[in-house]
């Protein structure tokens, strides 16, 4: 817990950090079951010959991936892309991201399909609030690891305020 002064106003903040020892993405012990798997998904994912959808940035850029594979990370996106509700999305096989710029929806991607990521290139609360939206526990949990631990007096307020959005 630390007080400071935001201009004239003081402020008073408490940083808690869980650590999730059994999270396959915080391990590097190759003979873990969970390691193996993602890196077979990594493997499987990246050896797909066919892209039949495409995620959009807001400036219109496009990141090719795989319907399939989406739908089995994500329960929304699942119903969105074969839910048979006749969303734009499952007609048109684009995902348009008008809040998100596409170095966001490159690491997004990266996320999903690599199932790891090492550097977020300072995207922690886009994809946190993209894996909230689309229900990709795993990978909010990871960008709320990533995002604590950058955390520093100069960014405190603007996660404190991510933190307010989140439990609303």
């Amino acid at each position: 817990q630390s007080d400071f002064k935001y201009g004239r106003y003081p402020v008073r903040y408490t940083i808690s950090i869980e650590i999730f020892l059994s999270d396959p993405f915080y391990s590097s012990n190759e003979t873990d079951p969970e390691v193996k798997v993602a890196k077979r998904m990594k493997t499987m994912f990246n050896d797909l010959v066919e892209s039949d959808f495409v995620i959009e940035a807001n400036d219109g850029e496009k990141f090719k991936t795989n319907k399939l594979f989406l739908s089995g990370i994500s329960d929304v996106l699942k119903n969105m892309l074969f839910g048979n509700n006749n969303m734009i999305e499952e007609q048109s096989g684009i995902l348009k991201l008008k809040v998100f710029g596409p170095e966001t929806v490159k690491v997004f991607i990266e996320c999903v399909s690599n199932l790891r990521v090492d550097d977020f290139h300072g995207a922690e609360m886009e994809v946190a609030l993209l894996a909230d939206k689309y229900n990709i526990d795993d990978l909010f949990r990871l960008a709320r690891g990533r995002l604590v631990a950058t955390l520093d007096v100069e960014n405190v307020l603007e996660v404190f305020e991510f933190a307010k959005k989140m439990q609303e």
